[in-house]
């Protein structure tokens, strides 16, 4: 059968309707009647749709660590203006996975761990831009392995299908909702005879320690 579509075009259709529809419903078959192509063409990738399905995972995670390290490269601005947009970042590429590709993923050891690497690769580069921060006093003094947690805890809890279905929110809904947070407080106002006491509970555990 003709190859109808070049190699880039043919991976991106191939990721797309993984990310659209996930792996379980779909066939060699079904796959290769969708992209237009023969059977060989997929086989030539991998052995088992599975193979597949973790090697489009794997693209598409690495284009989203791609996009953010180029957020880093290209910062401009203050620290606090790079974090948001590198967070923004994870929340852009969440917008692409639907519920059946979240529920496949999570079921499927190998694909979630492809997730989980990708979670922690970008939580370690937010953890330096947050010290960096913190060492300028651009961001409050906080003690940043708590914050990391956090993050890393939440972007767990954010991707899972049944969380989703209880809020009522897409997944990128939900890490956008939680990073305006995250970055901007809960606070709507803080009381001005507060001041003092909010900068002792700003200071991290250690230096609080050391002023008693």
């Amino acid at each position: 059968m003709k190859k109808f579509l070049d190699d880039e075009a043919f991976h991106a259709e191939l990721t797309n309707l993984f990310l659209s529809e996930g792996m379980r419903a779909l066939t060699v078959g079904s796959i290769a009647a969708r992209l237009r192509c023969s059977r060989r063409r997929l086989y030539e990738l991998a052995q088992t749709k599975e193979e597949l399905f973790c090697q489009v995972t794997q693209r598409h995670f690495d284009t989203a660590l791609a996009a953010g390290d180029a957020v880093l490269e290209h910062a401009q601005g203050d620290l606090a203006e790079i974090l948001t947009q590198y967070l923004w970042v994870g929340a852009k590429a969440g917008a692409q996975l639907s519920t059946p590709f979240l529920e496949d993923l999570e079921a499927f050891p190998e694909a979630k761990k492809i997730f989980d690497n990708y979670q922690n690769l970008r939580v370690a580069h937010a953890q330096g831009l947050i010290e960096q921060g913190i060492r300028q006093g651009i961001f409050v003094p906080c003690h940043t392995l708590l914050v990391i947690e956090a993050l890393r805890s939440a972007g767990q809890r954010l991707r899972h299908p049944d969380f989703l279905t209880q809020a009522g929110l897409t997944m990128d809904q939900a890490f956008e909702e939680f990073y305006r947070i995250f970055l901007g407080g809960l606070l709507a106002q803080r009381p001005a005879g507060a001041a003092k006491e909010q900068q002792t509970r700003r200071q991290p555990a250690k230096a609080r320690q050391q002023v008693q």
